[in-house]
C-alpha cells in the first residue's frame, strides 16, 4: 500500500500527478487504499521514524553537497536527459524511505484498518496526486499511465485547509509538508495561468 516517491528524479517536495486510463475492454482496474498520506502519517508512528532514516530529525532542505550534486546532474542531463533520474533531495530520500517501509513492513501491509478498494471500469480515466494516497493495484491489466510533476507554487489549499493552518502533532518541517499532501480527491486545486 505505498505512496509514490520521486522515481523520476528529485521532486524537492513538488507533487506527483499521474493520469491513468484502463484500456482493458472487459475488466475493471482495482486499486486498494488505506487512505491519504496525512491519515497514514497520523496513524503510523513508524512512518515518521522511516522518514528520519538514521538521523535524529527529519530534514527536507538541501545542503551544500546536495546542491552541488543537483547542479552536476542538471549539467549532465543537458547531454543525456535521462540523467535527471539520478538527482535526489533530502525530501525525496525521506519519501523513498517511507515508500519502502510501506512496501516492506509486514505489520503495515497486514493492517487492514480503513482499507477499501476503488474500481475503475473498462475505458475509464482518472488522475490523482499519487504521493498523497496509498494505491497499489489489486487486479486488472492494460492501463496507460503518464506522470507530471506539479510545482507546489501552482497548488492552492482549499479554504478549510487554510482555516486549520498547518500545525501538526509531529514536529519538523517535513511533517508539516507531508500534512499538506492530502488525498487528491477534494484536497487540493491545481491553479493554472501565470
Amino acid at each position: 500500500m505505498p505512496i509514490d516517491a520521486g522515481a523520476h528524479g528529485a521532486t524537492n517536495g513538488n507533487r506527483i500527478l499521474r493520469f491513468f486510463v484502463n484500456i482493458n475492454p472487459d475488466r475493471d482496474r482495482v486499486w486498494g487504499t488505506k487512505g491519504s498520506f496525512r491519515s497514514l502519517f497520523e496513524r503510523y508512528d513508524a512512518l515518521s521514524t522511516a522518514a528520519r532514516g538514521k538521523g535524529n530529525r527529519i530534514t527536507v532542505d538541501k545542503n551544500f553537497a546536495d546542491r552541488c550534486f543537483s547542479g552536476l546532474v542538471k549539467s549532465l542531463s543537458k547531454l543525456y536527459p535521462l540523467a535527471k533520474v539520478f538527482d535526489s533531495s533530502p525530501y525525496d530520500r525521506a519519501m523513498r524511505r517511507i515508500h519502502n517501509y510501506m512496501k516492506e513492513s509486514l505489520d503495515f501491509r497486514e493492517d487492514q484498518r480503513e482499507y477499501r478498494e476503488i474500481r475503475y471500469p473498462p475505458f475509464s480515466a482518472w488522475s490523482m496526486f499519487t504521493d498523497g494516497i496509498s494505491h497499489p493495484v489489486v487486479s486488472g491489466q492494460y492501463a496507460l499511465i503518464t506522470t507530471a510533476i506539479i510545482p507546489l507554487a501552482f497548488i492552492v489549499a482549499e479554504p478549510r485547509q487554510r482555516q486549520q493552518g498547518s500545525s501538526s502533532p509531529r514536529q519538523g518541517r517535513l511533517a508539516i509538508q507531508f500534512m499538506l499532501h492530502q488525498s487528491a480527491s477534494h484536497s487540493v486545486v491545481v491553479a493554472t495561468g501565470s
